[in-house]
C-alpha cells in the first residue's frame, strides 16, 4: 500500500466505537490493520495466514461497521 492510500483511507475511518478514540491504519505483523490510538486492544486485522481483507477499502468498511457491545 502506498502512503497516499493510507492517508486517503485514514480520512474515511470512524472513531473507535468503544472509547471514541481516533483510528489509524497501521502495519501489524506484515499486514495492514486499523487500530484505535487510545485503547490498544481495539483493532481490526486479518489473522496471520488468512487474507480476509482483500484491500484497504474492505478493511476500512469492516472497522466502520463495528458496533459498541
Amino acid at each position: 500500500m502506498k502512503q497516499e492510500e493510507v492517508v486517503k483511507y485514514s480520512a474515511d475511518l470512524k472513531s473507535c466505537p468503544f472509547c471514541g478514540g481516533k483510528a489509524k491504519i497501521m502495519l501489524f505483523l506484515g499486514r495492514y490493520s486499523v487500530a484505535c490510538t487510545n485503547c490498544p486492544a481495539c483493532m481490526v486485522a486479518s489473522p496471520i495466514g488468512y487474507d480476509e481483507y482483500k484491500d484497504t477499502v474492505d478493511l476500512v468498511e469492516c472497522w466502520n461497521e463495528r458496533q459498541h457491545t
